[in-house]
Order: structure tokens, then sequence, then C-alpha cells
């Protein structure tokens, strides 16, 4: 076909308005990730979310990734694929925590591969006039701009199904290679590894296919080869990546046995609540509309009677397959969810956009009625669009309307309902990581345990773990967990005997808030023992960290902060100088001044080298700051190689060297110690630091106070 300027022109045209549609329709959802506060209560996200962080933790682990530790979360959930769960936290493993802004930017990632695909398929049966109405109704339905703003799977199966279907009628062109039928065994082990539920939506038009290759003679035996080596790749992919952690193929349908939205199958009232819930929150009133009118377009120009492709059934009859037999298997299974049919959607944008633009051939009346369905479609569920959500669980309170589990979420909402008082507390920005246990009367089960615990991860910029859920503070598991723990969560009234175990155990309510949840309404945050923790990753001027030096003049040493570069684990304190030739004289060190303690536990990582290949010398000293005597002194090396690379001091408690008559005042010095041969630069780094201890009670200085350092620099 040889294409006119005009023809050009158009294309160019309707290109770019169909690439801005997607941008605008993606950058919303990524918006509404920042910008969307409400509490996630209950429902298949807030499980989903719980699973994510979980998955997330190991790669977060100071040692590196857990593998042990991830591996073992994988087998708790074997029902699931382990693909969506763990892939997202491994894309998101350079966060400290999963926010939920990050995390719905992948939603938005499949939605514009899926409005991508949706305008090469129109272009390829039609044109770009075509490819620009399937993004636009695509974008507009409300089942899929209600449901892409609610974390899940269900937005990759969605955006898979288009590069499915745009795969199917390559492999049937004699140009199609082996590489094409590696691409759909991907993207179809791709949508199977992260849930099998995208059997359902792939089912109808992969028999189609497949029938069609089977029966059609010596011309589709070429396409034929290439359906089985995709096939054959799917196999490859569920065998390495799903197989291995499964035990049994009871675990696949445990949701369905165990928790049935349906008792019986292909029931009346079953297949109702289907078609309810695609009319209903996939549709809605303009949906409908659309839909009639794409019928009657369809009918109007008889699109049955234009020719059939040389192989295989038309693309308008495997889009129609995707979306009944996904209606049809989950008729079948007990365990039905609105959130099943978005894949669906992608079949019957395609497929509405296929009826809609044959209006467009019908002179100005059917470019009007064609404009007129497309902006009523828009218009409801962009610009006035119903809320489709029902209270599920009204108990009085207005606002627990909005925090239930949300069938369509189409508006952001920015209230907090008071939940920034527990979860964004200034102390959990101060410990490296936060440990919650949490106690709660919870009648959903474990419904406000998972909420609580997700938005504690999700808003706060560190990581921030639930502990193990506690019915009574007084029970042998809680004296573990009060060990581990920093904060505690409860909205339940706690009785004098649990009140003296917080006390006992150095906790201190410091922050409450009524929260519109099910249940008791007051919530209230405990946090241990203020200053228990010091966690430094060293602030530009250092914070408390000074220069120490009693080497002779002539020697530079100098105390600072690197830059990132490769084999640094972050940004470390940097201590560097000379020493006189052969060791002898002078020392030089980082140090903090820190009030006695009763518990002095430390540990952080460090790295020594020199840059004339001498071994370096590195150690740690306790000085009596009144009186400059030295407590404890433990060489960190000696000896060995010119760069010591990156080793750890494990946590060291030195409770044993402090002064036990009187309170005092201690120095911790990290530094290069005399004998360090040669006299080139000698380098020391400190990262990580932690300290965990425990105040005697003294709240000033000791008459006479701390001495100076020798030599303040």
């Amino acid at each position: 076909m040889r294409y006119t300027a005009r023809m050009v022109d158009e294309r160019r045209a309707l290109g770019v308005a169909a690439l801005a549609v997607g941008a605008l329709a993606t950058l919303r959802v990524v918006l509404f990730g920042f910008l969307d506060r409400r509490p996630h209560f209950g429902g298949s996200e807030a499980n989903d979310l719980g699973i994510l962080v979980r998955n997330h933790l190991p790669f977060r682990d100071p040692a590196g990734l857990d593998f042990e530790l991830l591996f073992h979360n994988v087998l708790l959930e074997h029902h699931q694929p382990p693909l969506y769960y763990v892939g997202v936290p491994a894309l998101l493993s350079p966060l400290a925590t999963l926010s939920f802004g990050p995390l719905l930017a992948t939603n938005a990632a499949a939605l514009a591969l899926a409005l991508w695909t949706a305008w090469l398929f129109g272009v390829r049966l039609s044109g770009p006039r075509l490819g620009l109405l399937g993004v636009l109704v695509m974008t507009a339905l409300p089942g899929v701009a209600g449901r892409i703003t609610i974390l899940g799977v269900e937005p990759w199966h969605m955006a898979l199904m288009g590069v499915t279907m745009l795969l199917f009628l390559r492999l049937r062109e004699p140009e199609a290679t082996r590489w094409h039928a590696v691409a759909l065994g991907a993207a179809i082990g791709a949508g199977l590894l992260m849930k099998l539920t995208f059997v359902a939506v792939l089912v109808g038009p992969l028999f189609l296919e497949s029938l069609a290759a089977l029966t059609g003679g010596p011309d589709a035996r070429r396409w034929l080869i290439r359906l089985l080596q995709a096939g054959a790749f799917v196999v490859v992919l569920l065998l390495v990546g799903f197989l291995p952690f499964t035990t049994t193929l009871a675990d696949f349908v445990t949701m369905a046995k165990t928790e049935p939205t349906h008792a019986s199958v292909f029931s009346l009232a079953a297949g109702w609540t289907m078609v309810k819930w695609g009319v209903v929150l996939g549709l809605g009133r303009a949906g409908v509309v659309v839909v009639v009118l794409a019928l009657l377009g369809a009918g109007l120009a008889r699109l049955w009677r234009t020719p059939a492709p040389a192989l295989g059934p038309r693309p308008s009859i495997l889009l129609a397959a995707s979306v009944v037999s996904l209606f049809a298997v989950h008729w079948l299974v007990p365990h039905k969810e609105p959130r099943y049919q978005l894949p669906a959607a992608w079949g019957l944008s395609m497929l509405l956009a296929i009826g809609l633009e044959t209006w467009w051939s019908w002179g100005r009346l059917g470019r009007g009625t064609l404009a007129a369905a497309v902006g009523f479609l828009c218009y409801s569920t962009l610009v006035v669009p119903e809320d489709p959500q029902p209270p599920l669980t009204p108990d009085g309170v207005p606002d627990v309307v909005r925090l239930e589990p949300a069938e369509l979420r189409l508006w952001a909402d920015h209230a907090d309902y008071g939940m920034d008082k527990l979860v964004l507390h200034e102390s959990f920005d101060t410990n490296r990581q936060s440990y919650v246990i949490t106690t709660l009367e919870d009648q959903s089960g474990s419904l406000l345990r998972d909420m609580i615990q997700w938005e504690l991860h999700g808003r706060n910029r560190r990581p921030v773990i639930g502990l193990p859920q506690l019915a009574d503070l007084r029970s042998g598991d809680a004296s573990k967990q009060f060990r581990r723990a920093t904060h505690l969560i409860t909205n339940r009234k706690l009785d004098p005997e649990e009140l003296e175990l917080l006390e006992e155990n150095e906790f201190v309510e410091v922050a409450s808030s009524v929260l519109p949840l099910p249940g008791p309404k007051r919530w209230s945050l405990w946090l241990k023992g203020p200053d228990r923790r010091v966690w430094d990753t060293f602030s530009l001027d250092l914070g408390h960290w000074t220069l120490w030096s009693d080497a002779p003049e002539g020697h530079d040493h100098t105390l600072g902060r690197t830059e990132t570069d490769e084999g640094n684990p972050g940004r470390a304190a940097m201590l560097s100088g000379s020493l006189a030739a052969g060791g002898a004289e002078g020392a030089f060190a980082m140090q903090h001044l820190l009030e006695s303690l009763d518990r002095f536990q430390v540990s952080f990582d460090w790295r020594a080298y020199s840059t004339d290949g001498s071994p370096p010398r590195a150690q740690l000293e306790l000085i009596d700051a009144t009186v400059g005597s030295v407590l404890h002194r433990q060489p960190l090396t000696a000896g060995g190689a010119a760069d010591t690379g990156w080793l750890t001091l494990p946590p060291t408690d030195f409770s044993s060297d402090l002064p036990a008559d009187i309170p005092r005042w201690v120095y911790l010095r990290i530094g290069v110690e005399r004998g360090s041969t040669g006299g080139g630069q000698h380098f020391l780094l400190v990262d990580n630091f932690e300290l965990l201890r425990t105040k005697t009670g003294v709240g000033a200085v000791p008459e006479g106070g701390p001495t100076e350092p020798s030599t303040p620099r």
C-alpha cells in the first residue's frame, strides 16, 4: 500500500494524539500513587502489599541478599507463582521501603504497555484511526481507569494479553521466526509466572489458534511449528520458575477451595454476578452506550462479511474468545473477584474500537456519533465519575466507607484520616531499622494488623518491620519480642499488669490518634527507651564526630566524607593522614564524646589502606574523658595487605570496660594507631556505625568536665 502525503500526515497526527493520551493516562496513575493517602484497609490489595513487603525485606538485609529468607517467603505462598511477588521487590530493592508511589508506578508501566500494544494492534488491523480509538476506549473504560490504580498483578495480565494477541497474528506470517515464537512463549510464561489466573483470558484464543494450525494443512505447517516452539518455551519457564516452589497441585486451588464466593459452579446466580460486575464495574452507564453503538456499527457495516485472513480465525474472533473464555473459566471456579476481569478489558476495548470505527464512514452524522460516544465515555469516567464502592461493613462511622476495600478507585483521596500521627512519628526516622509489636482488638481477623504493618513500612523512609501480633503482652512470646521491639502499637485498653510490663521494658506512650476503622477508634504508639540506638551514616558535617591527633607538626590529618564509588558500601566517613617515617610517632582518629552508659554495644563497617603499599594498622579505643586514661584498646588489623577491603566489626558489647564506680564521660575513638609503617598516606573509612546504649540517668557533665582532645582539628 502506497501512502500519500495526506495519509502520512494523518497517521502522524493520530499517532501523536495516541501518544499524548497514553502519556497522560500513565502519568495519572503515577500521580495517583503519590497523592492517594487513604489507609489500605482490607481486600486483596492489602494481602498483596503484605506479601510484597515480606519479600522486599530480604533484599534490604545489611549483609546482602538473604536468599534463605526469600526462599522461605516464596514457599509460604507456594500456591502463587513467584515472578510478581518476588520480581517487584527485586526491581525496587534499591529503595529502603516500598512506598505506594513507586509500587503503583509498576501499574503505570503495565498500562503504558497495554496502550502501546492497542495502538499497534489497531494499526495492523485497519490503520491509525483504529489504533487511536483503541487507546481512547481502553483509557476511559471504568474497569481499566478504576482498577489500574489498585495494586495487583491483573494490570500486567492485561498488558501481556495485548502482547500475546500481537504475537498470535505475527506467528501466522511466513516471515515469522523462532524468535517470534520465543517472544510469544515469554509473554505467556510471564503471565503464568505472575499468577495462574492468566490462563482464563488466554485459553480461548490459544484453543482457536492451535485448532486452526492443526487443521490448516500444509500451508499451516510452519505456523504450527512456531506455536509448538512457543509452547515448549512456556513449559521450560514454568519448570524453572514455578514448579520448584510448589509442593502439590492442590496448592493451586487452595483459595478457590477455602474462600469460595459462590459455592455452586455454572449456576445462574454466579453467572449473573459476573455479568453485573462486568456491566457496573467494567463498563458503567457510558460504557453500556458505547457497547450498543459498537454493536450497531458492526451490524450496519456487516463486518462479518470482510475477507477472512489466509490463516487462522479473524482477529475480532480472537478478541471475543479472550473475553468469553475469561467469563467461562471464572464461572467454573468458585472463588471470583471483580479484579480478575481486568485482563479481558484489553480484548473488549479493541472490540468496541472496531465497532465504533465503522461510524466514521457514515458522514458527518456518523462521525458526530463516534465523537459523542468516546467523549461521553471519557467524561463519565475521568471527569465526573460515579463512585461504585458501597460500604461493606458499615459501623456508624461515615469515613469507614472510604477505607473499605475499593472495587474501583477513580480519584485519589488526599486524607490520611489521622494515620500519620502514628506511622510517621519522628522516632521511625532516627532508627536505622525499627521493629513494631502490635496488640490489637481485631474482629476482622488480621485485616487491621496487615493494614498497620503496611502503613508503617510504606510511609517511612527507613525500614519499619512488623513483629508477630500479640494477643496478650503477658505471654511467653511477648517477653522475647520486647527485647527486639523498638515500638508497640495498640488499639485496645491495656490492663494494669500489661501497663506494668511496658514500664519495666521502658516503653512510653508517645502518640495517639482516632482512626475511623472497625473496632476501637483510639490507637496509640509506644516507644521503647528514647535514644537507645544511635545510627550514623555520617551527615555532611559528620555530626558529633571530630578529628583527634597527637602526631607532630607537619602531618596533615583530615576527617571528611567519601563519595560513593566502586567498593564503597555508602557515603562513609573518611579519615586520612600520614605518619612519621617508620610509624614510631603519632596517631590520628575520629572520635565521639559519649555519656557514661550501663550498656555499650557498637558495630560498624570499616576499611583501611595506604598509598605506599605498607600494611595499615587500625584500632578502636575507649578513653575516660575526665582523666584521659585508656579504658579499652582493641586492634582492628595489624600487618597483612595494603588494603583490607571492607570488613565488619560485629555487634560487640564493651559494657565491662566502662567505669563501674561513678558516672563518667567516654571518648570513642576509631583511627590509625602508632606502628603503621611507611611514610605514605593512610586512610580509614567507617560506615554503618550503630551504637546500642542504655543511659545511667546522668544528665549533666561531671564536675571538671571531659578533657579536650589533644589536638582538635
